[in-house]
């Protein structure tokens, strides 16, 4: 009777999902990642035995991090998918996404449809701002890809998946984006907000999921030998 007793007090107790903090200083940012995830970080790659699941070296992921600008890449642990944290290599010209007028958003999203030949981006509204764009690469990826600009700064958070994302990895994605915290600078006044720059910078979230598909195949190809 005490060994059924304690069953079924097992399936009643709570799961509990450790989150970590990660944070860079380069690019003032912090955020929380769940311990489903494998988070490769500039600054963790130093004998990282999680290099080794991916089928990656340190050198390999130092050059890609580099190259293209790659702050975080975070890997979900069943190898399914990836999300990257890029701060593009073009400055905005602006300050912040939040100044932007309803119409101005409306503008930059009819630009970025052109740019992608996708459905129309929608506005994503949390303690900041950000410009979601949903679309295919030509590698063959899905992607979603939440842009903004904080303090003169571009950032993409861009999930990547070879096959359709499911709608539990879209909210994956979203607690990621809402844990996010931006170390904020004193504003200067009279920055000019260029729809150009902008759009240059958000279509550099689809770029990043093309530089990136060795990564990608790389984990596929691991996951069909783990097979």
């Amino acid at each position: 009777m005490k060994r059924i007793m304690v069953f079924w007090l097992v399936l009643l107790l709570p799961v509990f999902v450790f989150a970590t903090e990660y944070k860079s200083d380069d690019i003032k940012m912090k955020f929380d990642v769940t311990d489903t995830f494998i988070v490769l970080t500039r600054d963790n790659l130093d004998s990282n035995p999680d290099l080794s699941k991916l089928n990656v070296s340190k050198e390999y992921m130092e050059k890609t991090m580099n190259t293209n600008n790659i702050y975080f890449d975070i890997v979900k642990s069943d190898l399914s998918y990836e999300v990257l944290i890029v701060v593009p290599k073009i400055e905005p010209l602006f300050s912040d996404l939040d100044e932007a007028t309803n119409e101005e958003l409306s503008t930059l999203k009819e630009t970025i449809t052109k740019q992608t030949n996708d459905k129309m981006p929608i506005v994503y509204k949390n303690d900041y701002s950000f410009i979601v764009v949903d679309y295919q690469d030509n590698s063959g990826y899905s992607n979603i890809n939440y842009y903004t600009v904080i303090d003169s700064r571009g950032y993409n958070i861009q999930l990547q998946k070879k096959g359709k994302i499911t709608e539990e990895e879209e909210e994956e994605l979203r607690d990621i984006v809402d844990s996010i915290v931006f170390e904020r600078e004193i504003k200067e006044e009279n920055k000019l907000f260029d729809f150009k720059t902008i759009v240059i910078g958000a279509i550099l979230g689809a770029i990043a999921g093309i530089i990136t598909y060795i990564i990608g195949a790389r984990i596929s190809k691991k996951k069909k030998k783990s097979k």
